[in-house]
């Protein structure tokens, strides 16, 4: 139980250090507006977007609103952490680097399911609800809602790992490196890989490979596993590098 009780409350001070930025809350509240307007949408085109209301919420949420929260809930959080003594904290406390990274992560990825399921989840109710065949606008809503849910896991540790630490613009040009750059290099990268394999090109790739598994399983299902295969890999060396900042910072506080 003690892991647990760390990784829990490390998620929890993640998500009070980042809520403290301006550009964090007003994604948010930006976001809310989204999922109002999704609803009206519904109701005025009377079910004729309905099937493609959720998966329009969750693009637009994701790559306007929670790219904003990510960039502000990340800017230089590592560095302001070790100017705020945040990490003597938790060198005092014997946490280790894994568990605050988790927690800076975790916390970015809890605020930006908010951000981008949430408008997604309401645009998903109000489609269905007014939709006159429920099951494809139910599929679709399912995708839209996984699109949702792995743009946050991804977002919030590449963020961290990008912007974390460094300049703002320093961190702004290597977040935009990192979702914007592969994108672009797609038509060369993807014939270096196996046909068929075009979700390993980029994040938005990936990100699409896993909206459309979800909604058709039997003939993308297996460019979904890739596609979270690729994903986790990036999940995974960007807490790597977030580590490893911080176990930088800590090194030079002992010397």
């Amino acid at each position: 139980m003690v892991p647990f009780a760390r990784g829990s409350a490390t998620v929890g001070l993640g998500i009070s250090l980042a809520w403290r930025h301006v550009l964090v809350r007003v994604s948010l509240f930006l976001a809310g507006l989204l999922a109002v307007f999704s609803v009206g949408i519904a109701i005025a085109t009377k079910g004729r977007l309905a099937t493609q209301l959720p998966t329009m919420v969750a693009l637009g949420a994701a790559w306007l609103f929670g790219v904003t929260l990510a960039f502000g809930g990340s800017l230089r959080a590592i560095a302001h952490d070790e100017d705020e003594g945040v990490l003597a904290l938790v060198r005092m406390r014997a946490v280790p680097e894994a568990y605050y990274a988790l927690g800076r992560a975790g916390g970015l990825i809890v605020l930006l399911v908010v951000s981008v399921g949430g408008p997604t989840l309401v645009a998903a109710l109000a489609a269905t609800a007014v939709a006159k065949e429920r099951f494809p606008v139910g599929k679709e809503s399912l995708a839209a809602l996984a699109y949702a849910l792995a743009f946050a896991v991804v977002m919030g540790p590449v963020a961290l790992a990008a912007v974390g630490s460094g300049t703002r613009a320093g961190g702004y040009l290597i977040l935009v490196a990192i979702l914007a750059l592969p994108e672009l290099a797609a038509p060369w990268t993807a014939a270096l890989l196996p046909p068929g394999w075009h979700e390993l090109t980029s994040i938005p790739a990936a990100l699409d490979a896993i909206r459309a598994g979800v909604a058709s399983p039997s003939t993308a299902g297996l460019s979904l596993v890739r596609a979270a295969a690729g994903l986790a890999a990036i999940v995974a060396a960007s807490l790597a590098v977030v580590q490893a900042r911080v176990r930088h910072i800590q090194r030079k506080a002992n010397v």
